[in-house]
């Protein structure tokens, strides 16, 4: 793509989230959304034994998978 450097990842560009980021945002405790990455209705890059980033994608495919697709648009 035009504007981008040569030596950039495709992962380096996703952003990711924090568990509280993603509790927040959908109104749910974090033990919620540990539960989601656990049952695996969400992807999740662990970092450490706690520490989780969730790809902004990733919250947009459980949604669509959800039927809350209309949630994703960005319009």
């Amino acid at each position: 793509m035009a504007g981008e450097s040569k030596n950039t990842i495709p992962w380096m560009q996703a952003k990711l989230l924090t568990v509280p980021e993603v509790a927040g945002w959908a109104k749910v405790s974090t033990k919620t959304v540990y539960r989601w990455i656990a049952e695996e209705k969400i992807e999740a890059i662990r970092f450490g034994s706690r520490t989780y980033r969730i790809p902004e994608q990733s919250v947009a495919k459980m949604l669509t998978e959800q039927g809350y697709e209309y949630l994703t648009n960005a319009d």
